[in-house]
């Protein structure tokens, strides 16, 4: 184990921890203005749901440090064993778990409900890095293979759990960490273009339900079914595009405080920004996000370590698709498929498990030389 000395805690990259830290205290804000008067949700505390934000701030923040301490080589040595425990954990969820809006992908730890597939992703991300790692120099078909089955096994227990939304995360990290490890783009799509030439149509038909069905239908068209599938999607456009360039005000927004929106202090938490904040609040928001994602792949870029630069490109791959399919439904530019906005959405899990990506990516740095501008 590498533990931490004067000169690693120098190499923390600054930048991404107050990038980090700026996501996490404008969610809170953005939080408490989604859920203050929602008795439902509160239990008659306005501070219900951000407190419970705050708490798995602090675990995510102690999983961070952890990794910090311990260095991230030991992920590189115990690469199989994530690998295998992440797809057993999935397995296990999937027999026993416990269904949430339809998606059956939570299991209760005490009075807390978790969603492993969060947690998860980073394990999947640490997995291929480390068999990537393992090769040097340019991939062919038979090292190019390996990797999509290796993500393939997770995405397709994830569709049988019916969360759409996570399944499709492992798609674009996959193909980002074949494409730095020096993959050929044209087989890495066309074996990409043949698998899902298979596996969409039988995954349409065979395992999705009807109402994920009639979300992908009414991507396409949400007037066909305005007060059903459509719906949300049809309010959180109504409740952004009303927010104008400055927004209804802080807890002004009608389409979320009456409740027009479903969910929009979780799925649709951007609706929230875009219509109380208007466009500035919703760019500022991006533009914190895209800097954490930003200096987590800066920090891969300029390491040596090629278990490291893989694994960061992998953690910043995974948040860059969170926030853009979630900001995409929001906006009906994407179908609506269920997914946190990192840091934003009153998601403990998503938390916890970002924070402990954003630690695996500060051991990388803490361990290399200092980046220089």
């Amino acid at each position: 184990m590498n533990l931490i000395n004067r000169k690693m805690l120098r190499d923390v990259d600054l930048l991404l921890v107050i990038a980090a830290a700026a996501a996490f205290v404008y969610g809170c804000v953005v939080l408490y203005s989604a859920t203050y008067a929602q008795p439902s949700l509160t239990s008659a505390d306005p501070l219900s749901i951000v407190k419970k934000q705050a708490v798995a701030g602090l675990i995510g923040l102690s999983l961070a440090l952890s990794f910090m301490i311990v260095g991230h080589s030991i992920l590189q040595r115990a690469h199989l064993l994530v690998y295998a425990g992440s797809v057993l954990l999935l397995i296990a969820v999937t027999l026993v778990g416990t269904r949430v809006r339809g998606a059956l992908g939570w299991i209760r730890v005490g009075g807390f409900s978790l969603q492993p597939v969060e947690f998860v992703k980073y394990g999947i991300a640490v997995a291929l890095a480390g068999h990537l790692a393992r090769k040097e120099g340019p991939l062919g078909i038979a090292e190019t293979v390996v990797p999509l089955l290796m993500a393939a096994v997770p995405t397709g227990i994830v569709i049988l759990q019916n969360d759409l939304g996570s399944a499709l995360v492992f798609i674009p990290m996959v193909l980002a960490m074949l494409w730095a490890a020096g993959a050929d783009t044209k087989v890495v799509l066309g074996l990409m273009a043949a698998g899902l030439f298979i596996a969409a149509p039988l995954g349409y038909f065979l395992f999705l339900d009807d109402y994920q069905k009639a979300r992908i239908l009414t991507f396409f068209n949400p007037g066909r079914d305005p007060f059903g599938a459509g719906y949300n999607v049809i309010q959180s456009v109504i409740g952004i595009g009303s927010g104008g360039l400055l927004g209804k005000g802080y807890t002004g927004g009608t389409q979320v405080q009456l409740g027009f929106v479903p969910e929009h202090h979780s799925d649709f938490i951007f609706t929230v920004i875009g219509e109380e904040l208007g466009f500035i609040g919703a760019a500022i928001a991006l533009l914190v996000l895209m800097a954490v994602i930003w200096r987590c792949l800066r920090i891969g870029m300029a390491t040596e370590d090629r278990f490291g630069n893989l694994m960061c490109i992998g953690i910043s791959t995974v948040m860059a698709t969170h926030v853009a399919i979630n900001v995409g439904m929001s906006m009906a530019i994407m179908p609506c498929t269920g997914i946190p906005l990192p840091f934003f959405s009153a998601a403990g899990s998503s938390v916890m498990a970002t924070l402990m990506g954003l630690g695996m990516a500060q051991s990388v740095s803490m361990r290399r030389k200092k980046i220089l501008f």
